[in-house]
């Protein structure tokens, strides 16, 4: 509800109507306490973190297809720097476009190069915005003394990097200053209230809870 695409569902869903049977998560149900912003505020934001600096550096996760929309929709709304990534995450790029651009252009990255060594002048002359994963390949780029005037953008999960769940690979990977600029891919607790009252199930059934939370 709070996607790109979060203003059809409610349209799409009516057209359903009253279902048996709704299952649906319950990630952020115990985290009421937590603020969301929609993709389209986080691109908003993304556009001034892109114009602020050079060179870009973003982590997310690969397959997190609406947020790296955001990003490289950010990056054409600032001035269209070079949009960068390695072979694997182009690939999935690649099919997405292949499958999605007939129907908007929203999903079309076809501007996104995987990186080349004839790109390496243009990157350092013209800056760039580049997706990176904590890997060998990644960290060659994020900690070059070349594109030292960066910043880099950590748009996941912040338990990855912090206490019991934190990644060791990932926290020696993400430089100590890092902007955080995320939202939730889960469904929020008002958007899984208005499924509900469109739907009208019988039953509901939660799926990814700790503890069951009535509403």
């Amino acid at each position: 509800m709070h996607g790109p695409m979060g203003k059809g569902t409610p349209k799409t869903l009516e057209k359903i109507g009253k279902v048996d049977v709704l299952i649906c998560e319950h990630t952020t149900l115990s985290r009421q306490d937590e603020n969301f912003m929609s993709e389209f505020m986080l691109q908003e934001e993304a556009v001034s973190l892109i114009k602020s600096k050079k060179y870009i550096f973003i982590l997310c996760a690969s397959t997190n297809i609406d947020r790296i929309a955001s990003f490289y929709h950010a990056n054409k709304k600032a001035g269209e720097k070079l949009f960068i990534c390695d072979i694997y995450q182009k690939k999935i790029l690649d099919y997405v476009s292949k499958n999605s651009a007939k129907y908007t252009d929203y999903y079309n990255f076809s501007d996104v190069k995987s990186f080349d060594s004839e790109l390496y002048k243009k990157m350092v002359s013209n800056g760039f915005c580049m997706l990176v994963r904590s890997n060998y390949f990644s960290k060659k780029f994020v900690y070059n003394p070349r594109f030292k005037n960066n910043i880099f953008i950590y748009s996941q999960w912040l338990g990855y990097l912090q206490g019991k769940t934190a990644e060791q690979d990932l926290v020696k990977f993400v430089p100590r200053k890092y902007h955080y600029l995320h939202t939730s891919g889960h469904a929020t607790a008002e958007g899984i209230i208005e499924v509900c009252n469109i739907v009208k199930p019988n039953v509901i059934i939660p799926i990814h809870r700790n503890k069951l939370i009535r509403f």
